[in-house]
């Protein structure tokens, strides 16, 4: 970027200084033209006098005019040519480093390219290999899952329950607003060392090709951690409508999910999916998820900082097996890997 912006500088100099040569040119060829002309009206004077005044000398004098001017038009062609010729050097030095320049630009340019392609083609493809890769460390890595048409910078959890975890939701402090449609959803949003969604393309990419166990972390205000362990988790395409199939609960937060969310695709506000013949509710709830009957589970819902609000019923962050559809939980994590087996 930085060589960039010096190339945009040079151009812009460039541009700058042959603006000037050409000005100064023009400005000398016209003041040179100008005193040309006096000196020519002034002699003109002088000959009119002369003649009314020495008649016989009007043929010497008519010689010297015409030397003069000869001598004036040469002088000013040859001056005109010296011009031109420094002016044209200067520019082809000019467009000689310009030239370079591009040339280098275009070098590093491939270079970093090629780098580009040869990184993405050596990253692991989720977390999991991360870890298999020899990484301990958790934190943000780059993956490039299979499929995905770039590389994702994912949050990777390398030590709870066997490692190899990759953060698809994040929530402890409602700083991230999750009140968002189909695009941003789609996509993802967040910042990954805070509260973010990783993006239902992504979390496709992670686990549509794939076997994959879903981990899902809960607090109360009271800092209870519960957990559920689910065997097997599945996120359709986006023309499958983003459908969820889970199965294979364990843990001690209780299965919100299987009964009520298994084989449902994913719902927002302008886009209903769901499976509740009265409305929507992605509207009702004013939040995206995986709906069939509302409520139940609600990972997308309010952040509230106090727990118990009646009057907000399913509307908020909850998981009805811990703590009911009326309290706001205080943290959320959902995490994806792929299926390990007892044996492995």
């Amino acid at each position: 970027m930085m060589q960039l912006k010096r190339l945009k500088h040079h151009l812009e100099t460039l541009d700058s200084a042959n603006d000037i040569s050409l000005e100064q040119l023009i400005h000398n060829v016209k003041n040179f033209e100008l005193t040309i002309d006096l000196q020519l009206e002034q002699l003109t004077h002088s000959i009119r006098t002369f003649e009314s005044t020495n008649p016989p000398q009007i043929e010497q004098i008519t010689h010297r005019i015409e030397a003069a001017e000869s001598a004036n038009t040469s002088n000013m062609e040859l001056m005109l040519t010296d011009d031109l010729q420094v002016f044209q050097s200067a520019n082809d030095l000019k467009f000689k480093q310009l030239t370079d320049c591009m040339n280098y630009l275009e070098s590093k340019i491939d270079i970093s390219i090629d780098r580009t392609k040869e990184i993405a083609t050596n990253l692991a493809r989720n977390c999991g290999e991360v870890k298999e890769n020899g990484y301990d460390l958790s934190t943000v890595y780059l993956i490039k899952p299979d499929f995905a048409p770039k590389p994702i910078m994912v949050l990777c959890d390398l030590e709870k329950k066997g490692g190899g975890w990759t953060y698809i939701l994040s929530r402890f402090d409602g700083s991230q607003s999750f009140d968002f449609d189909m695009e941003e959803y789609k996509n993802g949003f967040g910042k990954i060392w805070s509260e973010f969604w990783l993006g239902l393309d992504n979390i496709h990419y992670l686990t549509g090709y794939e076997d994959n166990e879903l981990l899902i972390e809960l607090v109360d205000w009271d800092d209870n951690y519960k957990f559920a362990h689910y065997d097997s988790f599945r996120v359709g395409s986006e023309d499958e409508g983003y459908i969820m199939s889970i199965s294979g609960y364990t843990g001690t937060a209780g299965d919100s999910f299987t009964y009520v969310t298994n084989n449902t695709k994913f719902s927002t506000k302008k886009i209903d999916l769901d499976q509740w013949s009265l409305g929507s509710c992605a509207q009702y709830f004013g939040a995206s998820w995986w709906y069939k009957q509302c409520m139940t589970s609600l990972l997308t819902g309010k952040y509230l900082e106090s727990y118990v609000h009646p009057n907000e019923l399913g509307k908020i962050m909850h998981w009805s097996t811990f703590r009911g559809n009326q309290y706001s939980l205080k943290e959320a994590r959902m995490m994806v890997r792929p299926r390990i087996e007892p044996n492995d």
